[in-house]
């Protein structure tokens, strides 16, 4: 057994998630939470070459959780390439995560972890699991999930019944509800770094000096620049993914690893044209082979934009309700964005890295 966690990118849980699938044929999936975005986990090259999946997850009585589990388990079964060998169990009292990958009716090995089936869960959150590489283990594993007395076998012609009724209920109460914060839990915490991940869509290059399609971006660290309003809501942790001004395409996306700085007298006095944009933070490229070859995707800020709206029942693009990024427009050099946003943007961009 090996402990996995997801504190290094380049070998966290996503990473082996995504290793195990692709050499596997059979999979069985198990997690209470489900992506809103099914590319930000698995792509659907895999899904189509995998003979048999099971899938194990809870459905609640929220409507709008619901329609975005219901849409992942249909973009699912789309892409298998047998619908015979597609299977959904429901366990309302399921709390357990864990993945099994088979091979030949072999196990090639297997997670049990605290990490849900979401793009944070996989990859951003603090989560810590095990990897299982016995085959007795994972064999003791598999009966203990699939003959739990407590699932319950849901068919094609069922969950198409459950996704009229949240559709109908929807077409009524369009909005997510909103939670209930009756008491403010961050105040009794003084570490920035417990707070839940933000996600900005952040420009790169300015109008007289926009981005061109001959420059890369994979380099695995950059200092993301800001202006002279020092960026205090983003903090370490959060995830920032950018675009080129001029080109408007995603170059790539990053992680926080410090606070913000401010450049020193003496750069800016080297360097007068700096002051524009004097704040800066670290940050991890976490695409690297994307930033790469970003230029020959045609990844545009209002194709994307177009694309989650077309699918998504509310249209908002930001965390403080926005429908649109206009904001870009009158100067703003970041937009927190809606994690249901940021996920679908982080989707496509490891869609395209090849």
């Amino acid at each position: 057994m090996k402990l996995i966690t997801n504190s290094n990118p380049f070998e966290n849980h996503l990473v082996k998630f995504t290793e195990f699938a692709k050499a596997s044929d059979e999979i069985i999936l198990m997690s209470p939470f489900l992506a809103h975005d099914l590319s930000t986990i698995l792509k659907k090259e895999i899904i189509k070459k995998t003979k048999k999946l099971t899938i194990i997850t809870c459905f609640n009585s929220n409507a709008y959780e619901l329609s975005q589990k219901i849409n992942f388990l249909f973009t699912l079964k789309k892409f298998c390439s047998s619908k015979d060998n597609f299977f959904i169990k429901i366990d309302n009292k399921l709390h357990g995560k864990v993945y099994l990958f088979k091979k030949s009716g072999k196990f090639i090995s297997g997670m049990v972890t605290s990490a849900n089936l979401t793009l944070n869960g996989l990859n951003f959150n603090s989560e810590w699991g095990i990897i299982v590489n016995n085959q007795k283990f994972l064999s003791q594993i598999e009966k203990s999930i699939l003959f739990n007395k407590n699932l319950i076998n849901l068919t094609s012609q069922k969950l198409l019944v459950i996704k009229k009724e949240v559709e109908n209920y929807l077409n009524h109460n369009p909005l997510p509800p909103k939670p209930n914060n009756d008491i403010d839990i961050k105040k009794f915490f003084s570490s920035r770094t417990n707070e839940e991940i933000n996600y900005w869509l952040k420009p790169i290059g300015v109008t007289y000096d926009p981005i061109t399609e001959d420059r890369i971006f994979n380099q695995k660290k950059l200092d993301l620049y800001f202006s002279k309003v020092k960026p205090s809501g983003v903090k370490i942790g959060d995830i920032i993914i950018t675009y080129g001004v001029g080109v408007t395409k995603i170059l790539s996306y990053y992680k926080v690893t410090s606070e913000p700085k401010h450049l020193s007298e003496k750069i800016l006095k080297a360097a007068p044209q700096r002051e524009r944009w004097p704040w800066f933070v670290w940050g991890d490229n976490l695409s690297v082979k994307y930033g790469e070859i970003w230029a020959s995707k045609n990844l545009t800020l209002h194709n994307l934009v177009s694309e989650f709206q077309s699918i998504d029942i509310t249209n908002v693009l930001t965390k403080v309700g926005g429908k649109t990024l206009g904001a870009f427009n009158r100067g703003l050099d970041k937009i927190k964005i809606r994690n249901e946003f940021a996920e679908y943007l982080i989707g496509k961009i490891e869609q395209n890295s090849k």
